[in-house]
């Protein structure tokens, strides 16, 4: 058997996920569903558009890497309207 680098063969697969990660995962999605799924995010995101707000930033990618030879145009639509009352959500009266 040679010494040192890569084996055939051994490991994991690329891409392929833990047997914890795939159970926790399988655990959260069938908790979601059992509390409403896209209907409970929905009222989430009524009642507390703070929270909702922060469970979106933590499944979104945070970054965007690119790279744009001549010009380019970016619209982001979140699909997010302002919060209940207006206002930039804080809660403390300004705008």
């Amino acid at each position: 058997m040679p010494k040192g680098g890569p084996r055939a063969g051994a490991g994991r697969p690329k891409g392929a996920q833990n047997k914890v990660t795939q159970s926790l995962r399988e655990a959260i999605k069938e908790s979601f569903e059992r509390v409403g799924g896209v209907e409970y995010l929905t009222r989430v995101a009524h009642e507390d558009p703070r929270t909702y707000l922060t469970v979106v930033g933590k499944v979104i990618p945070a970054e965007l890497n690119a790279t744009v030879d001549g010009s380019m145009a970016l619209t982001i639509l979140s699909g997010i309207d302002s919060p209940p009352g207006g206002g930039d959500g804080d809660g403390d009266g300004d705008e």
